[in-house]
C-alpha cells in the first residue's frame, strides 16, 4: 500500500477465558466498525478441528478515511483455542453457545498520503516539510484520538466477552 504507516499502538492485547457465541461476536465487531466509520474486512479465517473442540484463527482489517491525505487502520489478530459447545442458563432459559480461550491482538496506524500522490517526483520533498512542520500537531492530535478509538474498542471486545458470564 502506498503511504508512509505510523504505527500509533500495537500488539495490544486482550485474552480470556470466555463463555461466548462466535456468531455474535462477528455481527458485535462489524457493527462497531460500522457505526465508527470503518470500512472492515475478514482477511483470513483458519479452522482446525480437534474432535471436541477446534482452534479459529482470523485476520481483520479496518480502515477510516479522515480526509484526502489520511486514514486510520487498525489489524486485529484474533485467536480461539479449544472452542467447544456447551449450554447454559440465562433468566431460566437453556441457551446454546460456546466457550474457550480468546485472544485479541490489536495495532493500530496512521497512514499517511496513503494513495501516494504526495510521495514521488516533486511534491516529496514538499510532503516531507508538510509532515515535518506544518501537520506535526495535527498527527499528534489525530494519534490521540485513534488512540481513544482503540480504548473504546477494546471496552467494546470486553463488555462482548462478558456478556455470556454467568
Amino acid at each position: 500500500m502506498p503511504g508512509q504507516k505510523k504505527i500509533v499502538m500495537d500488539g495490544i492485547k486482550i485474552k480470556q477465558d470466555s463463555i461466548f457465541n462466535i456468531a455474535e461476536l462477528y455481527k458485535a465487531m462489524f457493527a462497531w466498525f460500522a457505526n465508527y466509520g470503518y470500512d472492515f474486512a475478514e482477511e483470513e479465517y483458519n479452522e482446525k478441528d480437534m474432535g471436541r473442540t477446534k482452534d479459529i484463527k482470523f485476520f481483520w482489517t479496518a480502515e477510516k478515511k479522515i480526509d484526502a491525505y489520511i486514514k486510520w487502520g487498525m489489524e486485529i489478530n484474533v485467536m480461539i483455542i479449544g472452542l467447544e459447545s456447551v449450554e447454559i442458563e440465562r433468566n431460566g432459559l437453556k441457551l446454546k453457545t460456546s466457550k474457550g480461550s480468546i485472544e485479541f491482538k490489536i495495532t493500530a496506524y496512521l497512514n499517511k498520503d496513503y494513495e501516494g500522490k504526495w510521495s514521488q517526483g516533486v511534491a516529496a520533498p514538499f510532503r516531507k516539510i508538510y509532515d515535518k512542520v506544518v501537520a506535526r500537531h495535527r498527527y499528534s492530535r489525530m494519534e490521540d484520538e485513534l488512540a481513544t478509538e482503540i480504548g473504546k474498542l477494546i471496552d467494546e471486545i470486553k463488555a462482548f466477552l462478558n456478556l455470556y458470564q454467568v
